[in-house]
């Protein structure tokens, strides 16, 4: 019987798993599997498509029985909370192999809490049961002591988890690499550490912009927004990430880093720009070298599209793991530079919370625009060029307060 009634549980389990009406079909095991925490909770709950508290609590409470029934019914009481994991595990993989659902890792997480919440309340019953007076607080003690043990396990996993895959889950360079035929394209840096970019010069032009592309884009995606730049006598230089484009190499934070710079270097050792003239500027994932140079580099300005808090906290909201990469906010009160940052409110990828916060932490120094009804990928373009420049020129040349001021 006992054996009979977990069966069936688990049949129930694997019925949902396999049958989702509520699911977007897709083919037997084409679905890449979600290997970042908690990137699939966020989109739901900024999209609205499915209650947010119906998937969080409802991954945890479908396991609490699972871990309450498992102790119960059999003498597997030391491997409850692993055995958990397999069983959510064994779920995600049933949805990847018929196509119900992207198996997600906080899904394998939020299962194995609610095993362990389950296994928790079986244990506080079984020695509130069986337990006498005089050791009732000790058993608690070591309930307690064993799940807090569980939870920093959970949580180190996670972190590893994290650190294993941030790389993967931040960068994703376009393909097929681009030839030699793109308009303005230069190479920077020694032969060793060669960095792509390119080069739109306005004839003299005494001030430049340093531009800093998204997680998806490359050299190919940059013209239109240069092109900005030179309707306000600026010349303008952009630069692939290593791993993009031209620019060999795989990256990660610190060889993002190292490219911006080499393109900075570039700006300054040999076009002849002083730094106190150079704007440096990130859309998405580029406002984090940007906001690097900035806290490092004299310059005259920091202008950000669609910036995060941190890499990390799009996701989490708020700092929970150990590493946290491309901290911009942290970054912004060490600048000295005027900070312009343009959000769009329709932006779904990274809240425009993250942008009001970095122009927040600029203090006097920092303006922030939000653009009615624009998106994450649009945000570069959407604002109509006489309002732009007005921003612009308002934010990096006259500003109050701002020792470093480009000359235009």
């Amino acid at each position: 019987m006992k054996r009979l009634l977990l069966s069936l549980y688990t049949a129930f389990l694997l019925g949902i798993a396999v049958w989702r009406p509520w699911a977007e079909p897709a083919a037997p095991f084409s679905r890449q599997w979600q290997l970042v925490p908690f990137t699939g909770t966020a989109a739901l709950w900024r999209s609205g498509i499915v209650p947010f508290t119906f998937f969080f609590v409802g991954n945890i409470a479908c396991f609490v029985p699972f871990g309450f029934g498992l102790p119960a019914l059999t003498r597997l009481r030391r491997a409850v909370i692993p055995l958990c994991f397999l069983g959510s595990l064994l779920i995600e993989s049933f949805q990847w192999a018929f196509g119900t659902g992207i198996p997600q890792i906080e899904d394998l997480l939020l299962n194995t809490l609610g095993g362990a919440l389950g296994y928790a309340l079986f244990r506080a019953i079984r020695h509130e049961r069986n337990a006498e007076a005089v050791h009732f607080h000790p058993r608690w003690n070591r309930l307690i002591h064993r799940v807090v043990t569980d939870c920093f396990i959970v949580y180190a996993i996670v972190s590893c988890v994290a650190c294993a895959v941030a790389n993967r889950a931040m960068f994703h360079p376009p393909h097929p690499v681009y030839g030699e035929d793109i308009a303005g394209l230069v190479t920077m840096g020694p032969p060793d550490a060669p960095v792509a970019g390119v080069w739109m010069p306005v004839e003299g032009a005494t001030s430049a912009v340093l531009f800093a592309h998204g997680n998806a884009e490359d050299l190919r995606h940059v013209h239109a927004r240069l092109a900005r730049f030179n309707r306000l006598s600026i010349s303008a230089l952009a630069y692939d990430y290593p791993g993009y484009g031209r620019t060999p190499g795989c990256p990660t934070e610190s060889s993002v880093y190292a490219a911006a710079e080499t393109a900075f270097r570039h700006l300054v050792e040999e076009r002849g720009f002083a730094e106190s003239n150079i704007v440096v500027c990130g859309f998405s994932i580029g406002s984090g070298p940007a906001c690097y140079l900035a806290e490092k580099h004299d310059v005259g300005g920091l202008l950000l599209y669609a910036p995060f808090k941190s890499a990390i906290r799009v996701v989490t909201r708020i700092r929970l793991l150990p590493i946290d990469p491309f901290p911009n906010l942290a970054r912004i009160p060490r600048t000295r530079c005027p900070v312009l940052v343009l959000h769009g409110s329709a932006d779904k990828v990274i809240a425009p919370s993250h942008g009001q916060a970095i122009a927040a932490a600029a203090g006097e120094r920092g303006r922030y625009i939000e653009v009615p009804g624009a998106n994450h990928d649009i945000i570069g373009l959407a604002l109509r060029f006489p309002t732009f420049q007005q921003a612009f020129e308002e934010c990096f040349a006259t500003q109050s307060g701002s020792e470093n001021r480009p000359s235009f």
